[in-house]
């Protein structure tokens, strides 16, 4: 028999009863994926794991249940922690919790999760799944850890989480069992592989290509203003639907959009959002029958709730994701379709794909224009209505723009052909942002068709009493008046002469400083080797200075001013002191040396 179609009491070593009923009657599974068939064995062997496999082909219970027989079979007396899972995402780790919790609870193993936006205590359970962040600020008891779990390790080391998966390798015993399972083998996967990893066995399961077969994997080539029109239809027709998005402020404003104009189910998800409301968000969405979730790429890896069809409005920055977000549906058997729509220009998307391994099947979605029009015409009407949606609209436009400018495809995705107007009108703008891309393209003379609503913005309200009431307010305090400081005249040539006369006085006056110390410098350096006494010492210091004073009268005959005269009687007085206490001290250090030599001939 395959290894696909392998029965769970083939496994060997052999799983004991209490799993193999767990896994016939709480998840109704009589045999194994290929990558189950693969990795259990091998784990119960005591190996390390890596594990790659296109996304929904059972990699949770691939570690899930060794994990599982490895905890069971020895019991433990303490509450340490004894397996650990890293999981990248608050949802995907709380999903593979109930499904690790469903495996444990017959063994009565406990399962804990750490989390961010969780209590700070640290977690308590035989087994803990959490987000590495969270897990690498804990103190966790892990002498006793058995085997450690790195989940989605490919989008951990996209999402920046090296270094805190360094720290919490550092922290965990060397004899563990470690399995990594990814749906994508990178460079970056290979190398903590090799760190992380005692000679482990690869596990590579492919099915000819990176989607799922019970995937119907579809790309629409649609007009841009058309595109929320030709999600609402294909929408309205599934049950549960998953729609990406390229910025957590599109996904705001088009469940909100949505909310005010269709009749079933809208929700939104993304990362910047409380992990209470993430939490119910998803809860929601997972035990409801028909309804259709707005979210970014946080629900892209492993979150699993019996999606029926999977929609990427924007297109992702890479085809790995791509494969990720599809992989929402089809998963564990089950049938699925996704959508991917695209612009006129982005057409060359599907052939990349294609030589990525990704098969996708090329459909015709029919025509919206008028079904475009008229929900473009709701959406405006109820922006009018509501200042909150009104700025959420210029936000998402805005971050769409970004996300544009920085695609990692740029020469797929281009800025140059993206219609400016069709993509204003596709977010319901009431007006275009004033923006360095539009007011450049503008210059550069790119038609952008696009018509201004006939209402005054400034003046649109908040639906929201409170949100409105405290608007009317900021706008009922007086205006700040701006004082406009006169800009003071630019010098003229007279000024300018006299300060560069200023200018060179200074210079000259340093110059003769650095003379008369460079002069006092050699004088005392003569003292100090006998060849000039004491009284010529002060003979020649107080006579250059006599001397000066002459000259000084002399060059300014008859033309010195009376300020001229004190400040000259000012420099040679602060020279004075200056060489007074340079001669004190220069007095105190000799008397030093004279003592010290009197004591040492005595």
């Amino acid at each position: 028999m395959s290894a696909a179609g392998r029965l769970w009491s083939e496994v060997v070593p052999p799983l004991s009863e209490t799993t193999l009923r767990t896994i016939r009657e709480r998840f109704g599974f009589e045999t194994m994926t290929p990558v189950q068939a693969a990795a259990i064995p091998l784990l119960l062997s005591h190996r390390d794991v890596v594990g790659e496999a296109v996304t929904g082909s059972g990699k949770t219970l691939a570690f899930g249940v060794p994990a599982v027989e490895i905890l069971g079979r020895k019991k433990q007396a303490s509450r340490g922690t004894r397996c650990l899972c890293v999981a990248p995402t608050r949802e995907l780790a709380a999903q593979t919790a109930r499904v690790l919790a469903e495996l444990c609870e017959p063994h009565a193993l406990v399962v804990a999760t750490a989390t961010g936006g969780e209590s700070s205590g640290d977690p308590k359970g035989d087994v803990v799944v959490g987000t590495p962040g969270r897990l690498a600020e804990s103190q966790l008891e892990t002498r006793e850890l058995e085997i450690l779990v790195l989940d989605e390790a490919d989008t951990l080391l996209d999402m920046g989480f090296a270094p805190q998966i360094g720290d919490i390798l550092r922290r965990l015993p060397k004899q563990r069992r470690t399995a990594l399972f990814s749906a994508t083998q990178t460079r970056a996967v290979d190398e903590l592989a090799k760190a992380g990893l005692r000679n482990p066995a690869t596990v590579r399961v492919r099915l000819g290509t990176a989607t799922p077969r019970e995937l119907t994997n579809e790309v629409a080539v649609v007009p841009t203003a058309h595109k929320l029109a030709c999600l609402v239809d294909v929408a309205a027709r599934a049950d549960k639907t998953l729609v990406f998005f390229d910025s957590c402020a599109a996904v705001e404003y088009f469940g909100l959009a949505l909310k005010r104009v269709q009749q079933f189910p809208v929700d939104a998800l993304h990362g910047k959002m409380t992990q209470k409301r993430r939490k119910a968000v998803w809860q929601t969405f997972a035990t409801t029958q028909k309804m259709c979730l707005l979210c970014t790429d946080v629900a892209a890896r492993g979150l699993d709730a019996a999606v029926d069809l999977v929609v990427q409005f924007d297109p992702p920055h890479a085809p790995e994701t791509f494969v990720h977000r599809v992989g929402r549906t089809a998963r564990a058997g089950r049938r699925g379709a996704a959508l991917a729509l695209l612009a006129d220009h982005e057409d060359a998307y599907t052939e990349l794909l294609r030589l990525r391994g990704v098969h996708v099947a090329e459909t015709d979605p029919g025509d919206f224009e008028d079904a475009a029009r008229e929900l473009r015409d709701k959406v405006r009407e109820a922006a009018i209505k509501d200042r909150a949606l009104m700025e959420l609209s210029t936000r998402a436009f805005t971050a769409h723009v970004k996300s544009y400018l920085e695609h990692r495809l740029k020469y797929i995705f281009r800025w140059e052909k993206v219609d400016i107007g069709a993509t204003a009108k596709l977010y319901g703008l009431l007006k275009l942002p004033k923006m360095p891309e539009i007011s450049k393209a503008k210059a550069e003379g790119r038609p952008i068709d696009f018509d201004r609503a006939d209402v005054a913005t400034a003046r649109v309200p908040y639906a929201d009493k409170v949100r409105e009431q405290a608007r009317q307010l900021r706008n009922a305090k007086p205006p700040k008046i701006s004082v406009t400081r006169k800009r003071p005249a630019p010098p003229t040539d007279e000024h300018q002469k006299k300060k560069r006369k200023k200018k060179k006085g200074r210079n000259a006056q340093i110059l003769e400083e650095w003379d008369d110390l460079a002069k006092e410098e050699r004088l005392v350096k003569k003292l100090k080797k006998g060849k000039i006494t004491k009284d010529d010492y002060y003979d020649a210091l107080f006579r250059d200075d006599d001397d000066d004073d002459d000259d000084d009268g002399n060059d300014d005959d008859g033309r010195a001013a009376n300020s001229q005269q004190r400040q000259r009687t000012k420099n040679i007085k602060k020279k004075t002191d200056l060489k007074n206490k340079r001669m004190a001290k220069y007095t105190a250090a000799r008397a030093r040396q004279t003592s010290s030599t009197k004591r040492r001939r005595r």
